[in-house]
């Protein structure tokens, strides 16, 4: 989870406990969240493999193959003018391709290699996810048993990606189960969402 959502969790949940009589339930505050929005309209429509454990799990998942090469970072140099014939010569690993493999590459499509980011030096993909995710919640962890300064409730809980290329994308750990907080508040016709964050960002 990111800081910025952390931060917002413990001033959202510090006081959150099992909810008491008369208050809203864990069931109604998913149905709730899950209806919002901000829940309705997110969809992922890429994802950006960047770490070489990430290619390694989706290779072995099947997901995809992928090809690294062991390559000298100054040898253009040596073509030109600042050649130095005694430059002992080092090696380092750069991705050069990622192919998808059935059934994945019907849902998924390979847009772009970077084989090394110019300071991180951290190699990676990005991949375009053809019919873009949804958001699923999962389950409310936690309800505040009393109202914040604001006058709403606040709600934890738990979300994924779903869609037909997010069992791949789990396998290839590129995407996983994460957390988020609602905001809602009563009124004298029932509950409603006021704000919902994802620690997506």
């Amino acid at each position: 989870m990111n800081s910025r959502l952390a931060a917002r969790l413990t001033v959202l949940l510090a006081a959150l406990s099992a909810c008491g009589p008369g208050g809203l339930s864990r069931s109604v505050a998913e149905d709730l969240i899950a209806s919002s929005s901000e829940i309705q309209r997110r969809r992922l429509s890429s994802v950006r493999v960047s770490s070489e454990d990430e290619l390694k799990a989706g290779s072995a998942a099947g997901v995809w193959d992928f090809k690294i090469e062991q390559v000298d970072p100054l040898e253009q140099f040596d073509r030109g003018i600042y050649r130095d014939p005694k430059r002992v010569k080092t090696y380092e690993p750069r991705l050069r391709a990622v192919t998808l493999k059935p059934p994945a590459d019907k849902l998924l499509r390979v847009v772009r290699i970077q084989d090394a980011d110019w300071m991180m030096l951290k190699m990676g993909a990005t991949i375009e996810v053809l019919t873009p995710l949804s958001v699923r919640i999962t389950g409310v962890t936690r309800v505040a048993a009393a109202p914040m300064s604001d006058g709403t409730t606040a709600a934890e809980f738990t979300w994924e990606f779903d869609g037909p290329a997010a069992t791949h994308l789990t396998a290839a750990r590129v995407i996983k189960a994460r957390q988020g907080a609602a905001a809602l508040r009563r009124f004298d016709d029932g509950w409603r969402v006021e704000r919902v964050w994802l620690d997506e960002e």
